[in-house]
């Protein structure tokens, strides 16, 4: 299961565990409608599409297991919905809405596709009958057309009208072996026959504000459901054959659902996934008496910033903070029971893991008072005195074990890092910065002999090797681009900067 969130892709697993980041980089525009494409060769491929202010879009292919691109990105203009059509024999066309005045249809075995004449789509859906491979488009206008995808011809199915703009349209399957479309337009649902040319039942209505999203999913005992969401902040269950509510609507999100999905499990059963305006994630559990779920993010909000923390128990908790400008505060979420709870109020990111002589592990976070202060996750509370810092904008945080003790190094925008023994709460060293825009990334290095050392790399391409023993800088190269981040694993230096990355295998010498 896929969810995106601005111009980024992560994942969850169908149990909820987080599966994390599905793409190598994130998007230079927002994400705006996604779909998986069989390929010929059995792969499938996940489609994104991206939308802009400017009107500037693209569509993207990517390796769902490795994460890289699969083809260059197309240029589409805004990407406003996506539909997978299945073809006979096997294969399937990608159908595309990403002009004002026409949805165009790409095949990814090269074979010609034909363009549909059909303006203001804001919602597709593919099917196969009698045969044919169909195209479903609804938007502005509140209809609904039906195109076959072999010709680009309109196949007459009747005047499928909406109650509203077409917001969302589905595919159901029926008990009978009939297949009908459901279109969301306004606050209902209106079921269509698309050979008959006539609409199945009475509308399907009960949301109190727009319906956004629409799923199709296993019902209790067999049956066929659809599932659908609004922007009155509920998610709705209803029995294909009949038209009736399966149980009261699921409430959770605190604000407009926009996004379901159907996830299969490995033990043949399915739930149902649903992503909302307040940036949470909710799984719910299909039964007779209705839908039943649980959040599987830990944190209302935006996350800046997560890391692993472990306690003392065995577990390991999740730790998420929000960036300096959001009020969400910082949270710990446990994947195991998925449960979660504030740490502290007035924190931010960026957050690290000190771990003491002890045996104890503390997480370290940002104050938006100037302060850094360590927690224990355990507890909650508060241990030792908070740390002042120079700067209001620490921007990176990470903790060093060193013979001396641990050491937690903050950098701030102007590329200043300053060393801190989290023991006994003084400063111990300083890194000089260079000017407004050489805001630093931290990582820390691991020595063949055993040392702990603290890469450092600014905006300007200076990147530093800093001893946080006795606070020496060890080398300094110069490159000739901008480095935007770190990350170190034993003596290797992963640089990612602009164009691709550089790995360095840092061999300072003896002490």
């Amino acid at each position: 299961m896929l969810v995106s969130g601005d111009s980024r892709v992560l994942g969850w697993g169908p149990d909820g565990a987080p599966l994390g980041p599905t793409s190598a980089t994130g998007y230079r525009e927002r994400l705006s409608a996604s779909a998986w494409l069989p390929l010929g060769d059995g792969r499938v491929a996940l489609v994104l599409g991206t939308s802009s202010w400017r009107g500037d879009g693209e569509l993207h292919l990517v390796d769902p297991v490795s994460g890289k691109r699969l083809i260059e990105p197309v240029e589409t203009g805004n990407v406003a919905a996506l539909a997978v059509v299945p073809r006979a024999g096997g294969g399937a066309t990608l159908a595309v809405a990403s002009r004002p005045d026409h949805v165009w249809c790409w095949d990814p075995d090269g074979s010609g596709a034909p363009t549909l004449p059909v303006e203001g789509v804001r919602a597709l859906t593919g099917f196969r009958h009698d045969g044919r491979s169909l195209i479903a488009a609804g938007g502005k206008d509140r209809t609904v057309r039906v195109f076959d995808s072999a010709t680009g011809s309109t196949v007459d199915c009747g005047p499928i009208a909406a109650r509203g703009r077409v917001t969302a349209l589905a595919t159901l399957p029926l008990p009978d072996g009939r297949t009908v479309l459901a279109v969301a337009g306004g606050r209902t649902i209106v079921q269509w026959d698309p050979i008959a040319g006539r609409p199945v039942g009475r509308p399907l209505a009960g949301h109190t504000d727009v319906v956004q999203a629409l799923a199709v999913l296993p019902g209790p005992g067999g049956a066929t459901c659809l599932a659908s969401a609004g922007a009155d902040g509920t998610v709705r269950l209803w029995d294909a054959a009949t038209g009736a509510p399966v149980g009261a609507p699921a409430t959770g999100h605190t604000g407009p659902v926009l996004a379901l999905a159907t996830v299969a499990r490995g033990d043949g059963r399915s739930v149902l996934a649903s992503g909302g305006d307040d940036r949470s994630v909710w799984l719910w559990e299909p039964s007779a008496g209705g839908l039943s779920g649980r959040r599987i993010t830990g944190h209302q909000g935006a996350s800046d910033h997560l890391t692993a923390v472990p306690l003392a128990d065995g577990r390991v908790v999740v730790g998420a903070a929000a960036g300096h400008y959001s009020p969400a505060g910082t949270w710990l979420w446990d994947p195991a029971d998925r449960s979660d709870r504030p740490l502290a109020d007035g924190l931010c990111g960026p957050l690290a893991v000190v771990r003491l002589p002890d045996g104890r592990s503390l997480v370290a976070a940002r104050h938006r008072d100037r302060l850094l202060q360590l927690y224990d996750p355990n507890t909650g509370r508060a241990v030792g005195r908070p740390l002042p810092v120079p700067f209001a904008d620490a921007a990176q945080l990470v903790a060093i074990p060193t013979p001396a003790g641990p050491r937690l190094a903050a950098g701030g925008s102007s590329g200043e890092i300053r060393l801190y023994d989290p023991v006994d709460g003084r400063a111990v060293g300083r890194l000089p910065g260079g000017d407004d825009d050489s805001r630093a990334d931290l990582a820390v290095l691991r020595t063949e002999d055993g040392r702990r050392l603290v890469a450092a790399g600014d905006r300007h391409g200076v990147l530093r090797i800093w001893d946080p023993v006795d606070d020496r800088c060890l080398s300094t190269l110069s490159l000739d681009t901008r480095i935007w981040s770190l990350a170190a694993r034993g003596s290797r230096l992963l640089v990612g900067c602009a164009g691709g990355y550089l790995a360095l295998d840092v061999d300072p010498g003896p002490r």
